[in-house]
């Protein structure tokens, strides 16, 4: 007797056969299983059993589903899906540029996702052993920098790592006289270069050696954007000495083309200087400060070494720095793989890829449903066509295939239409993003595979509507349509394509009108200070190099007695920070009478009528009158 389940596969398998040749495979694989089990039952060795005798018929199913699948009949699904494209042009611009808007819109944000979240900065060699370090406190927990002893232990007692490096974004004053700019640099460690694996473009990067004696190394390593800008690529440059600040720096080479740090978030440095060319804060020195935390850290794992590895060499570390320093007593030191962005800035990137990422996945579903609407609508007149192939012995399964080919060559030439528009993203995206952007956003191989990838997708996706609702005509039905010549042409389908778009369209609009009403909220929001009036001024007396301490406040001094005169000015006052936006320090502070007791605080140094300008408040005592420090 032939096995239950044997029978029940064959049958599950008879499924996927065309119903044409369906009962005559049936009653083949019946009789042979039939035959199988009457052999074994008779002694019969050597021989599969039922159950896996009945797994076959899967594999000749499809074989038998496929078959007509030749590389001739594929030819001539293109050929004559061209040949019905070409002769409706006006359908065919329409859908193309409707899609391609779609497509190019997605892989432009993908490019921009790609070079922000998965692309390592250029030009450093096997980021992907590199690793970030960060300061943070059990009882605030955050993604912090070092201090400058605090580095040095670390590099002192952390195992599994081949080096660490510390850097640390300040701003220069290039040139003398008229010809000077301001440019965002680094200061650098004289390993930096080494830990990153970076070969230099022209000359020589920084070595340990020209970071020996604070103040004693006055040299630069220039990057090649500003090597091109401001000397036009002249390679004499190495070796000659620019003015940085009132300074002469010798320059010692040039970075490579594209390097830009371990950071895609910000401006890009256009010159490295040593870290012992630090000028210090307020008189004082950085390098024996606790309190001044100022350097990043990153460090690169030796041959063989992992990350987890890494992590535990950190307790020691972590206990050394509690018993080096009172404020460290809850430090911790925390370890991210990879180099790019920190976990902090990862969160918020992750948060604003998914925003985008819906917003033009909604377009290219729009995108989708409206080309999906054009075929159903342009069905309507090829109904007497499709009636007559199904006639003649087209099947179902044949003339969707043939409406997913016209689909996917449409999706092609959408592709090809929006590839320019994605190999752009690189000039116009970083004018549309609210932060700068340091790494490069250009198209690697991920964003074209992603590119087509969108396009085959689409294609699929619009090819299977009208492909779903050909296959349930029969031929009756289809000749009776095909004689039709008037009546109601639309389906429930292209309704429910309609209000579909419809639905996102309106989704679309009141995300934007919810977007404008936050903005317009943030706009009225209190800040805790007056903004209406204020106008504010940078400047920077550090990179000039020629004003000491005293020197320094008699000019601020002067300043702010001369803008309080202009007609208009009710106030004016001095502040290193400006609110909101004008970054953050920290700084050790001890209570008064309390030597024992150590804590960090954020600090702004302020002059003057401070709070009376920005129209802060005060809850206990009156409006300063003098320099605050």
């Amino acid at each position: 007797m032939t096995s239950p389940t044997a029978r029940a596969l064959v049958w599950a398998a008879g499924l996927l056969v065309p119903r044409v040749t369906r009962p005559e495979w049936k009653e083949e694989w019946d009789g042979e299983l039939a035959a199988l089990e009457e052999a074994r039952a008779g002694g019969a060795l050597g021989l599969p059993s039922p159950m896996g005798y009945a797994f076959g018929a899967f594999a000749h199913a499809l074989w038998m589903r496929t078959e007509g699948w030749t590389v001739d009949s594929m030819f001539q699904d293109i050929k004559y899906s061209t040949r019905v494209l070409r002769k409706s042009p006006g359908f065919t611009l329409v859908a193309t540029l409707t899609l391609a808007l779609g497509i190019g819109a997605n892989a432009s944000i993908f490019s921009l996702v790609n070079g922000v979240m998965f692309r390592a900065p250029d030009q450093i060699l096997e980021p992907g052993r590199l690793v970030q370090i960060a300061r943070s406190y059990e009882s605030a927990p955050r993604w912090d920098n070092f201090s400058w002893p605090a580095m040095r232990m670390i590099q002192a007692e952390a195992g599994a790592f081949s080096g660490i490096a510390g850097f640390s974004r300040e701003q220069f004053i290039l040139g003398r006289g008229t010809d000077t700019e301001q440019v965002v640099g680094q200061l650098v460690t004289g390993n930096y270069f080494e830990v990153l694996g970076v070969r230099a473009s022209i000359g020589r990067l920084l070595q340990p050696t020209d970071d020996m004696t604070p103040g004693g190394h006055p040299v630069v390593v220039l990057s090649h954007e500003l090597w091109h800008r401001r000397y036009s690529g002249d390679p004499s440059v190495v070796g000659s000495t620019i003015a940085v600040g009132t300074a002469p720096y010798e320059v010692l080479g040039v970075a490579p083309e594209g390097f830009v740090g371990v950071e895609n978030l910000g401006a890009a440095p256009s010159m490295w200087v040593p870290v012992a060319q630090h000028p210090g804060w307020f008189g004082m020195s950085p390098f024996d400060q606790w309190g001044w935390s100022w350097v990043n850290l990153v460090g690169r794992l030796d041959e063989g070494a992992t990350f987890q590895e890494a992590r535990a060499s950190m307790d020691v570390v972590q206990f050394r720095l509690r018993e080096a320093y009172p404020a460290n007593e809850d430090i911790e030191v925390l370890l991210a793989e990879g180099i790019g962005l920190d976990p902090e800035e990862r969160t918020e990137a992750k948060q604003m890829a998914f925003i985008l990422t819906l917003i033009v996945g909604v377009v290219l579903l729009l995108t989708c449903t409206n080309v999906a609407n054009l075929f159903l609508a342009r069905a309507t007149a090829r109904r007497g066509e499709v009636g007559v192939r199904m006639a003649l012995g087209a099947g179902r399964g044949r003339l969707a295939r043939q409406t997913l080919t016209e689909s996917l060559i449409l999706a092609l030439l959408a592709t090809t239409v929006a590839a320019p528009i994605v190999l752009s993203a690189e000039t116009f995206l970083p004018l549309i993003f609210p932060f700068g952007l340091t790494g490069s956003v250009a198209p690697d191989a991920r964003v074209l595979g992603f590119l087509v990838s969108v396009g085959i997708a689409a294609g699929l996706l619009l090819g299977a509507v009208p492909a779903w609702a050909s296959s349930r005509r029969g031929v009756t039905e289809a000749l009776r349509d095909a004689k039709s010549t008037g009546g109601r042409t639309k389906t429930r389908l292209q309704d429910f394509l309609v209000i579909s778009q419809l639905g996102l369209s309106l989704g679309l609009v009141a995300g934007a009108a919810l977007l404008g009403r936050s903005v317009m909220n943030a706009r009225s929001a209190q800040p805790g200070f007056d903004p209406t009036g204020l106008v504010v001024g940078y400047m920077d007396l550090d990179l000039t190099g020629r004003y000491d301490e005293e020197a320094g406040l008699d000019l601020w001094n002067r300043l702010v007695t001369s803008a309080a005169r202009i007609p208009g000015v009710q106030s004016a006052t001095l502040a290193n920070q400006t609110p909101i936006v004008g970054g953050h320090s920290r700084r050790t502070v001890r209570p008064a009478g309390r030597n024992d007791v150590e804590f960090e605080a954020e600090s702004i140094v302020v002059g003057g009528d401070y709070f009376q300008t920005l129209g802060i408040p005060l809850l206990r005592g009156p409006s300063t009158r003098r320099c605050v420090r």
